[in-house]
């Protein structure tokens, strides 16, 4: 395995759980489901970013509210948009019997992006899709926005893990660099 490999199980050792959730068949499963991945991750990043995580518990029950504090706590603020529209999703499906996974539905989530988002996923995508083309996958799509709706969820469901995973990066990173400065402060004669 490579070294981004291994970071990455480090990162989120359920990752392939994850990626299975998403593609799941029956969108019902996979909305619930990968609702339920995220909001771990959530959780993941505010452990993280807590002095004592034991705390957390106390402090808020509901995702929303855990991404909020997460955002309080230093997550880019432009992810609450998106963790919202995925909770109103997961809502829908969990609270109304005739819920179905609309293209319509599926563009509230990607509209909830930031801009600047909207365009990394589209050149991500252009990317995947020449690459896919080259490893032999007949009739790719030219634009993401002709794919199904199962499919465009799962592209708007990995950018959420994404920008989530690359947080839980930057909250150890962070950690690490203060335990040091700690320890060296410590070390320090007096």
């Amino acid at each position: 395995m490579s070294d981004e490999t291994n970071l990455e199980h480090e990162l989120d050792p359920a990752g392939d759980e994850f990626k299975k959730a998403i593609q799941n068949d029956d969108p019902l499963g996979a909305i619930i489901r990968t609702h339920i991945h995220i909001e771990a991750y959530i959780t993941n990043l505010l452990e993280e970013l807590l002095y004592k995580p034991e705390y957390l518990d106390a402090v808020s029950r509901g995702s929303m509210g855990k991404a909020n504090l997460a955002c309080g706590l230093g997550l880019n603020e432009k992810l609450l948009p998106p963790l919202k529209a995925l909770n109103n999703l997961r809502n829908d499906f969990a609270h109304k019997i005739d819920t179905n996974l609309t293209a319509q539905r599926v563009m509230n989530l990607f509209s909830a992006f930031d801009g600047e988002v909207r365009q990394t996923i589209e050149a991500v995508y252009q990317s995947t899709r020449l690459t896919a083309k080259d490893a032999g996958v007949t009739k790719p799509q030219k634009r993401w926005q002709t794919l199904p709706p199962e499919d465009r969820f799962v592209l708007f469901a990995l950018t959420i893990r994404g920008a989530l995973l690359a947080g839980i990066r930057q909250a150890r990173d962070q950690q690490e660099a203060i335990k040091a400065a700690l320890n060296a402060q410590q070390k320090e004669p007096k």
